[in-house]
């Protein structure tokens, strides 16, 4: 084989990797916006909630045993978002380094 051609050959799959690069790229990005919408939802949905909880509680509405309620949705919600933002999903905060990732305690429920 000639020189050009093995040369024309290298091109070629250079260009073909960059494309598979690509491609990798657009998959990961669909999948952060994913995420992110998931974990929009999901903050969302513990800002009504919130919202609700006080709003009963000002008006003296809230019911001894829908206090507990209460608070077991927002600690599970919040640990559902501490998790998602600890596995990289999305934040819009600090990006936390190796030694504060292994500080998150995500879905311990036990303390």
């Amino acid at each position: 084989m000639n020189r050009l051609g093995t040369i024309g050959k290298v091109l070629q799959l250079k260009e073909n990797r960059e494309e598979e690069i690509e491609c990798e790229v657009r998959a990961l990005r669909n999948a952060v916006d994913a995420h992110r919408t998931r974990l929009g939802i999901l903050e969302k949905s513990y800002m009504e909630t919130l919202e609700s909880f006080n709003r009963k509680q000002r008006e003296g509405r809230l019911a001894p045993h829908e206090m507990g309620i209460y608070y077991s949705y927002f600690f599970h919600l919040g640990n559902e978002m501490e998790a998602k933002k600890a596995a990289g999903y999305y934040t819009e905060g600090k990006v936390l380094d190796a030694a504060e990732l292994a500080a998150v305690r995500g879905r311990d429920l036990d303390g």
